[in-house]
């Protein structure tokens, strides 16, 4: 009985963990650019787009098919960047709650 109640503990310690996890990397932003550096982009732990800026692009009127795959280049790059952050993190959390840290993607 005495081990179902630790094991029961550490599961609620470690939803709360990673329920603090999960809002620290929605709060995170990873901002990547195209390769010419003319388009940023900038996304939030989960991907999702909150930025983009084109300052960096000479005149958007004189190529937009090179402006369109640039902002494309450069939203992909960043939420890779933010993937592989979150997967690194999820995985570091799992680790130090001594969960095993191949399961579910983690």
């Amino acid at each position: 009985m005495r081990n179902m109640m630790a094991m029961l503990q550490k599961a609620q310690q470690a939803k709360k963990q990673m329920g603090a996890l999960q809002k620290e990397m929605t709060k995170a932003r990873f901002t990547a650019s195209d390769g010419r550096n003319q388009v940023s982009a900038t996304v939030n732990g989960d991907g999702e787009l909150v930025a983009i800026d084109l300052s960096g692009f000479p005149e958007p009127e004189a190529n937009t098919a090179r402006l369109e795959k640039a902002i494309v280049q450069a939203i992909t790059t960043a939420q890779t960047g933010a993937a592989k952050a979150k997967a690194k993190r999820m995985k570091q959390a799992a680790a130090d709650m001594g969960l095993p840290t191949g399961l579910g993607g983690l």
